[in-house]
């Protein structure tokens, strides 16, 4: 094999590993409850209960099942399922404030 043969395998094989940006994963929390009425019914409540919180709604929102919405670098989830279940889940950076908007958002519901 010529030298720039193996020189650009090396290059090809190595360079990936090199620029690999090791990223941390985001922390998650997640709270349920019950709820009463019907689905759309509690649909219309989670979105209420993000927007006073202070979350933007995603426009992506599935709307029949769950509400979708951002505060900083956190993303919010609030889903209703036909079992009457209602799942609030949040990620970001720190669990610690993950949790406490999870908790605050099921406890505002």
């Amino acid at each position: 094999m010529s030298v720039l043969k193996m020189f650009i395998t090396t290059v090809v094989i190595t360079l990936p590993m090199m620029s690999r940006v090791e990223a941390k994963p985001p922390s998650i929390d997640y709270q349920w409850s019950g709820y009463e009425g019907i689905q759309k019914q509690c649909v219309q409540t989670a979105k209420k209960t993000m927007q006073e919180m202070k979350f933007t709604i995603s426009s992506s929102t599935a709307g029949n099942q769950e509400t979708v919405g951002y505060q900083g670098d956190y993303k919010g989830v609030i889903a209703c399922l036909p079992d009457k279940t209602v799942v609030f889940i949040v990620a970001g950076p720190d669990y610690k404030q993950a949790e406490l908007l999870s908790k605050r958002l099921k406890n505002n519901f």
